[in-house]
C-alpha cells in the first residue's frame, strides 16, 4: 500500500481499479503520516487552555453567587433570606438574633479583652475586613457596641462596648468554662484566675438572693408576666414525677 492511498492493482496496471481514493482530511486515511510533534503539542495545549479557562470561569460565578447570596440574604433582599426570630417572645431567641454567629461572639469577645479598633479586631480574628466590617456594623445596630470617632482626618472610628455588650460578659466566661469542660482533650489553653492570687476559677451561676446555684432541681423556666398563651403553655405543662429535675443533677446522680 502506497502512502497516498493508492492500492497494488493500480500501481500494476489493472484496470479492474484504477479509481484513486479521495481524501478529505488526513485522519481519513490511516497510512497518513503523523502530524508533527509540534502540532500535537500545540493542539494539547490549546484544549488544556481552554478546559482551565472555562473551569476558571464556573469557578468565580459559583464564588459570586455564593457571596451574593450571603451579602443580601443577611438583608433579608436575596435568594438565601434567613429567617429572623427577633420578634420571638423567647428571650433567648432575642438573643441569638443579635450575637448568633461566632464572628459576633468572637468579637465581643476580643472587645472585653480590650480591643476597640478595625485593625486590632482584624489582626486578632483574621477576619475578612467586608465580613468584619459587616459584623461591626450588625452589633452596632443591635446597641452592642457604640461606635465613636477618635481621628477627625482622616476619620477613624473605634467601637466600644455599649452596656448592653459589657453585660455580655458572664456568657463569654460560661463559654470558656463549657469549652474547657468538653472540648479541650489536650488541656486548658485560657483559664480564669483570681487577678491578685492567681488561684484558678470556676464560674457558676447562682441566684442572686439565695446564692443558690440555678443548675439545682430546685430552679426550672417559667413563663414570665408579658408571656403570651403560646408561651404559657409551652412552660406551664405538667411535670411528670412532680419535681423538676435539670440536665445537670441528671448527670451529677448518673
Amino acid at each position: 500500500m502506497c502512502k497516498f492511498g493508492i492500492g497494488p492493482r493500480v500501481l500494476l496496471g489493472d484496470r479492474r481499479s484504477t479509481r484513486v481514493p479521495t481524501l478529505r482530511h488526513r485522519f481519513d486515511n490511516p497510512f497518513a503520516a503523523p502530524a508533527p510533534a509540534a502540532t500535537n503539542y500545540w493542539r494539547r495545549s490549546t484544549s488544556l487552555f481552554v478546559v482551565c479557562i472555562v473551569n476558571c470561569m464556573m469557578i468565580f460565578y459559583s464564588c459570586s453567587y455564593y457571596h451574593y447570596a450571603i451579602y443580601f440574604g443577611e438583608r433579608g433582599q436575596g435568594p438565601m433570606k434567613r429567617k429572623s426570630v427577633a420578634q420571638s417572645q423567647c428571650p433567648i431567641a432575642r438573643s441569638v438574633e443579635r450575637v448568633g454567629d461566632w464572628w459576633s461572639i468572637l468579637i465581643l469577645r476580643d472587645a472585653l479583652h480590650g480591643l476597640t479598633r478595625f485593625d486590632q479586631f482584624r489582626e486578632s480574628l483574621g477576619i475578612a475586613p467586608n465580613m468584619l466590617t459587616r459584623r461591626l456594623t450588625h452589633l452596632v445596630s443591635a446597641h452592642l457596641l457604640e461606635r465613636r470617632l477618635y481621628n477627625e482626618h482622616p476619620p477613624r472610628h473605634e467601637y466600644v462596648l455599649t452596656e448592653s455588650g459589657r453585660d455580655f460578659q458572664p456568657v463569654i466566661l460560661s463559654l470558656l468554662a463549657w469549652g474547657n469542660r468538653h472540648f479541650a482533650p489536650e488541656g486548658a489553653s485560657l483559664v480564669i484566675v483570681d487577678s491578685e492570687t492567681g488561684a484558678p476559677a470556676d464560674p457558676v451561676l447562682v441566684d442572686w438572693s439565695s446564692g443558690r446555684p440555678l443548675t439545682d432541681s430546685g430552679f426550672r423556666m417559667a413563663a414570665g408576666p408579658a408571656a403570651k398563651a403560646g408561651l404559657r403553655r409551652r412552660y406551664e405543662r405538667p411535670l411528670s414525677g412532680g419535681k423538676a429535675t435539670s440536665p445537670v443533677q441528671k448527670l451529677r446522680r448518673g
